[in-house]
């Protein structure tokens, strides 16, 4: 018996359409698809949200935990206090838009039925610790226990965002990029973790153990910025590469000129720009094994001019850190600034993820990638994250 969608054609003989694909029309007839658009407003909302929190993000990097301490012992006194007021609003002002932003990215993510249970819970509870702590912390010397909760709530985010990024291509950079950001937040952790043992309960003998965590840290973290450079060298055009050339050559120019250069004393930018490298580079956690135990403890520009150089990694971290999350930020075209905006907000947290303030970058640009990853997968695949709208009523 013929089908019955067979008919004849004009010479008489019998024709057959194809049948439908029922396993298609099932998929997109699914509940889950037609119930949960592939973007909703809040998914807008919550993405367009990434570029604001990462140029604040890189406002409060440069000017709050950069410069604004920096000015301390080397302006006079209205200089101090003009540094570290403004740095601190502006501090507080990205604090406070990161943790809105990352309230509205677990809004927005968690609901979906596209992304798996399992990544929804620990995507909420890990959330839920950094904005509850990360706000708590703001302006407060937080205890040792509490950061490490910090760090422990910003790790899991980072599991769930890297698992979903790494899936579709492209978001495939974003989840390696995180994912070496998460091994060199680890090892952060863990160095800290086990110089704050080693003190409390007299064990020097373990002490070694954390400088080895942190080579592993700094070099993650050199992995993930370079990452980012691969990423935005293989953008159309010119823009982007030539923006990550010039900045990265830049931060590389300047952190060497601080290494290099002995402090003049003479209370002016340049000397804080020193001094502000210096706190960064020797205050931020345990230093790394090729940097002799000797120097760890001695301000940077005390040193001895060839014991300096061995610096000059760290300092190049810190710069272009700054440099390469302002590169993402302007170097892309508008389709890709929210991917961009992602990537900037992971390597402007360094891995830091002890520290309130980058704990909660980092955050949001893990939740990023999940909104993101999801929106990756939609069938047919987006032309552009600019399509991020409503369905049409």
């Amino acid at each position: 018996m013929p089908p019955l969608n067979a008919g004849r054609d004009a010479s008489g003989e019998e024709s057959q359409e194809p049948a439908p694909d029922s396993s298609r029309s099932a998929r997109t007839s699914s509940p889950d698809q037609d119930e949960v658009p592939p973007w909703s407003r809040r998914d807008r909302f919550s993405v367009s949200l990434l570029p604001v929190v990462a140029i604040a993000t890189a406002c409060a990097n440069a000017l709050g935990s950069l410069l604004g301490p920096g000015w301390v012992g080397v302006g006079n006194e209205r200089q101090v206090r003009l540094w570290l007021w403004g740095g601190g609003a502006i501090s507080v002002a990205a604090a406070v838009l990161g943790i809105t932003a990352i309230v509205s990215l677990v809004v927005a993510a968690v609901p979906s039925p596209r992304t798996a249970i399992g990544t929804r819970l620990v995507a909420t509870f890990g959330a839920g610790l950094v904005v509850a702590l990360g706000a708590a912390a703001l302006g407060n010397a937080a205890e040792e226990e509490v950061l490490l909760v910090l760090a422990a709530g910003a790790l899991w985010v980072a599991l769930a965002g890297t698992i979903e990024a790494l899936s579709p291509p492209r978001t495939r950079a974003l989840g390696a990029q995180l994912a070496m950001l998460t091994v060199s937040g680890v090892a952060r952790v863990g160095a800290w973790a086990i110089v704050w043992s080693a003190a409390r309960h007299g064990q020097p003998a373990i002490a070694p153990s954390a400088r080895t965590l942190a080579t592993i840290s700094i070099a993650a973290e050199l992995s993930a910025a370079a990452m980012l450079i691969v990423y935005l060298a293989r953008q159309p055009g010119v823009r982007a590469a030539a923006t990550t050339a010039v900045l990265a050559a830049l931060a590389f120019g300047l952190a060497t000129w601080a290494v290099r250069t002995p402090q003049a004393e003479t209370g002016t930018l340049r000397d804080a720009v020193q001094h502000a490298l210096s706190l960064r580079v020797q205050g931020t956690g345990p230093m790394p094994s090729w940097i002799p135990l000797a120097d760890t403890a001695t301000e940077l520009r005390m040193l001895e001019p060839d014991h300096r150089l061995a610096l000059l990694p760290l300092a190049f971290a810190e710069l272009s850190s700054i440099a390469l999350g302002v590169a993402a930020l302007v170097g892309v075209r508008r389709s890709e600034l929210p991917l961009a905006a992602a990537m900037s907000l992971a390597v402007l947290s360094r891995g830091q993820l002890d520290t309130p303030m980058r704990a909660i970058a980092f955050t949001v640009g893990a939740l990023g990638a999940l909104v993101l990853a999801r929106g990756a997968r939609v069938t047919p695949p987006l032309a552009s994250w600019q399509e991020l709208r409503p369905p049409e009523q």
